[in-house]
């Protein structure tokens, strides 16, 4: 029984300018002409994730920050069983703008060919630490809004998703969900998970 999961990760940047009293200024003379004037900063952030010799590892290209990346498509999972739990791959997210980048929203979604794999697929999705969505695919689809996270310039966040079946998520822990069914025989997933931030 061959099963298949693609995946891609993606860092998507909302422009958002907020110019505050603090940003704008300007200063006037007593005796004739004054001047003012105002910066609004850049905005941007890129994923990475290191390169992985090991088969099924990740070889490129968004290694580091510096390629400047703004999505990134990690390995191909599978051929798996009816249980099996994918190898968490970090994915960090590194603010290369030159103002604060705020998280704030996280979306979930998927393409396919077999909707009865996506709907018995789990995912885990965990960050910096802590679990952020865990459970099948199909119910965490959608827009979720974070709790304001900021990164200063030059910080870094560490995201990584494994995926599971007939077990739960040795990253995320949790329930256990059934095993894939043969329903779900030679279907592929993709997943995309988007961040979204703001100055």
């Amino acid at each position: 029984m061959k099963r298949q999961t693609v995946f891609a990760f993606g860092a998507v940047v909302t422009l958002v300018l907020v110019v505050g009293a603090g940003v704008a200024y300007g200063y006037f003379t007593a005796h004739g002409s004054g001047t003012g004037s105002f910066n609004v900063g850049t905005l941007n952030v890129s994923v990475s994730t290191p390169y992985s010799a090991a088969v099924g590892g990740y070889k490129g290209p968004c290694t580091s920050a510096a390629v400047g990346c703004t999505s990134i498509t990690l390995p191909t999972v599978g051929p798996v069983g009816s249980t099996f739990d994918s190898t968490a791959i970090p994915v960090t997210i590194t603010n290369t703008g030159n103002i604060p980048a705020t998280e704030i929203q996280l979306g979930v979604s998927d393409t396919n060919d077999n909707t009865t794999l996506e709907g018995e697929l789990g995912l885990c999705l965990y960050k910096s630490g802590a679990t952020q969505l865990n459970g099948l695919l199909t119910s965490l689809e959608g827009t979720h809004a974070l709790l304001p996270d900021t990164l200063a310039v030059g910080g870094t966040d560490t995201y990584s998703m494994d995926f599971y079946a007939g077990q739960s998520s040795s990253v995320c822990g949790g329930s256990p969900i059934p095993s894939l069914t043969t329903g779900a025989e030679s279907g592929s997933v993709t997943t995309t998970i988007t961040v979204t931030f703001n100055s």
